[in-house]
């Protein structure tokens, strides 16, 4: 399967899974994308970029989650400029990249 459609697939789940009786129009009413088009998303055509928007807005709207990690990613891309938000990029990506390595010496050593 093609990564966008595996995001797709993943960002409708997300979205109908914060209600609870996702009905095609309760979804459409709350996204403002038209019932036809919803319905035609679900059962897989593609997805445009400005739907993907608005779907992810609403979900961080309806979850809440300016709190989580998403959220301050957010926030992070629309008040610092792009060395900073470079930076953290970079900071997360050493971390990451660290624990990997610690998981794959413990294993290895556990082999051993």
């Amino acid at each position: 399967m093609k990564d966008y459609e595996e995001i797709q697939r993943h960002t409708l789940h997300e979205y109908m899974s914060l209600f609870k009786r996702p009905t095609i129009v309760n979804l459409a009413m709350d996204s403002k994308i038209q019932k036809t088009r919803f319905f035609r998303l679900i059962n897989g055509a593609d997805m445009r970029l400005s739907e993907y928007f608005i779907l992810k807005g609403r979900i961080r709207s309806l979850a809440k989650s300016g709190d989580g990690l998403e959220g301050l990613g957010w926030e992070c891309e629309q008040l610092l400029n792009p060395t900073e938000v470079y930076e953290l990029s970079r900071e997360m990506s050493r971390k990451i990249r660290q624990k990997k390595l610690q998981k794959t010496v413990k294993e290895f050593s556990t082999a051993a």
